[in-house]
């Protein structure tokens, strides 16, 4: 019942001001911005000239080329650099490292091989890794926007500028929103000094060494954008990220808001608002689906082998690897929200979950790009899928096939069909490569169909741009360094690149303005098949790979044949009993 009151009312927050930010944002992108610039309309269009999709692409590469060069340059030399007395010289970030933690911030990822507290510097940490936070954010914004003006474009192949796109995310809407949050965090008990480390004596008279940064700044624009990054290694789970429970519950609200605030923001823009409400509730069932399945999962039905004596362990539900302090919902439900986002800070240990609620963790991941992956990037993911749906519509009703009142042609689905590949491929060339070579099979520390889950569910974090992963691999190491760093960079710019292609075919053609009138009146209709196309892609794609990993871990616990997980949950259901 708890658990159910909690969802109502988190989604009920949502309902009412995920609308509201999301016409706010609207309104940024349509409002002459050189009216508050002290230059005229001509200097500004003159600076801010149009750009076709190809120009787009390129000045965002241009930009995002400059800030990853620049943040590996600091994170390398940070040791010659200011603010450096947490540094550990006998830990020092190798090339790999640096390489990895600038890719990840720069594209948004936040995969945090690192350790933040000994490995950067305070002046890393804010020049370089919560600088590319607000960069990252705004250029998803940016790319979100180009989308929806070729979708609305009539035979026009112009979608904006990247440079203007860019500092209209980044001025009012990124920077005013994490100093608001700063302020809220600061407030609640959240530290944002640059103390480092500093040295206190615990009660049992033992000197030790905290670490003390500017952390409220980075975890209000980590939670903003759905990135995940933090200046601790523990990340959300440390006691300064979750001081008390409003801090805790204001985080989760922060990490959905924005990117579901971006299907509004895209209904305001093409005048399709009712169609953003369908795939809105389409989006929150899918996530009450999920959290239903995951409190299953951590119950009775995921941890079978922990009851098999008949003894009732308190609520029967599976604590191991979770904050007791807020209770189950602050755990699932940030669990869930960093899954079906971008953001990879995690709350609990993933590897402590069962198999049912791994399965639902690992399938989230898969469909994130869809349900709102992030500020902007997920949604133009999710259009992909929405023209393949009208086209699979097209097919099935015998209509012809229109996007918006858009011409559906081979173009198009050739573009979406390289989006969707991207993720799978490259999970399966990776997870071959990993499971092949001898020096990385070192790197593993489970066997079977853990080790499966494990390296199949870090690519495909790192490609979706989340940057969650399981502890049963050395993350940290060279080898992964390299190859999480390659797999975010494809699976970054690959993505945008194709749906920029798909923005500039469709902004070439003019409006069938009739058919876009039926497109909007069918919106249920619309929103079944866009599950359906879901399903039937993601199920295509990656059903192997859920075989192989999480659905064999899961046959294997109900057929009694999987130890170490429920050995390890006996003993933790054990513990909690003698000890209460």
């Amino acid at each position: 019942m708890e658990m159910l009151v909690a969802s109502l009312i988190f989604f009920m927050v949502i309902t009412i001001f995920a609308p509201i930010i999301g016409k706010y944002v609207a309104k940024i992108y349509t409002f002459k911005l050189y009216k508050i610039l002290p230059i005229n309309n001509h200097n500004y269009q003159e600076l801010f000239h149009q750009q076709t999709w190809r120009y787009y692409f390129l000045s965002l590469m241009f930009f995002n080329i400059i800030c990853l060069a620049f943040t590996i340059i600091i994170i390398y030399f940070q040791e010659y650099l200011p603010l450096n007395n947490n540094l550990d010289a006998k830990d020092k970030l190798s090339f790999a490292g640096t390489l990895n933690a600038a890719i990840s911030f720069t594209t948004g990822t936040f995969c945090q091989s690192h350790h933040a507290e000994t490995q950067l510097t305070l002046f890393s940490q804010l020049f370089a890794l919560t600088m590319q936070n607000f960069l990252s954010g705004a250029t998803s914004i940016a790319v979100f926007i180009a989308f929806t003006r070729g979708i609305n474009n009539n035979n026009n192949p112009y979608i904006g500028n990247f440079y203007s796109d860019f500092l209209r995310g980044f001025i009012f809407i990124l920077l005013p929103a994490a100093i608001i949050i700063s302020l809220f965090l600061i407030n609640n008990g959240v530290p944002y000094d640059f103390t480092g480390n500093l040295n206190f004596t615990d009660i049992s008279g033992n000197s030790r060494e905290i670490y003390i940064g500017p952390i409220a700044g980075q975890m209000s624009i980590k939670n903003l954008i759905s990135n995940g990054g933090s200046v601790l290694a523990s990340a959300s789970s440390h006691p300064f990220e979750a001081p008390n429970r409003i801090v805790v519950m204001f985080s989760l609200f922060s990490v959905v808001l924005l990117p579901i605030a971006m299907i509004f923001t895209y209904g305001f823009l093409v005048n399709a608002l009712r169609l953003s409400w369908s795939l809105y509730f389409v989006i929150i069932i899918i996530m009450i689906a999920s959290l239903l399945l995951l409190n299953l999962g951590e119950t009775n039905y995921g941890i079978p082998l922990i009851l098999e004596s008949g003894q009732k362990l308190g609520d029967n539900f599976n604590y191991l690897g979770k904050e007791l302090i807020y209770d189950k919902f602050p755990s699932l439900m940030w669990i869930l929200s960093i899954t079906t986002s971008s953001c990879g800070s995690v709350n609990s240990c993933l590897e402590n979950y069962s198999p049912l609620s791994t399965l639902v963790l690992f399938s989230n991941l898969i469909i994130s790009k869809f349900v709102m992956e992030g500020i902007g990037a997920g949604f133009f993911a999710m259009l992909s899928y929405l023209i393949v749906a009208v086209f699979l519509r097209g097919l099935v009703t015998g209509e012809t096939s229109n996007f918006f009142g858009k011409r559906i042609t081979i173009n198009e689905i050739n573009y979406v069909i390289i989006v969707f590949l991207v993720i799978p491929v490259g999970i399966l060339i990776f997870t071959a490569i990993t499971l092949y070579l001898p020096y990385s099979r070192e790197l593993i520390t489970h066997h079977g169909s853990q080790a499966v889950t494990d390296i199949t569910y870090n690519f495909a974090s790192s490609f979706a741009n989340n940057g969650s992963h399981f502890s049963g691999i050395d993350i940290s190491s060279d080898y992964f360094n390299y190859m999480t760093a390659l797999a975010m960079f494809i699976g970054r710019y690959t993505i945008i690149y194709y749906s920029l292609a798909i923005s500039g075919s469709f902004a070439n053609k003019q409006k069938l303005v009739d058919k876009l009138a039926k497109l909007n009146q069918s919106n249920l209709e619309l929103c079944l098949f866009l599950v359906i196309t879901v399903l039937l892609v993601s199920a295509i794609m990656f059903l192997p790979m859920m075989i192989l990993g999480p659905l064999l871990e899961l046959m294997s616990v109900h057929t009694g044949q999987f130890k170490s997980h429920n050995q390890e949950l006996q003993f933790f259901s054990t513990t909690r009993i003698l000890y209460g």
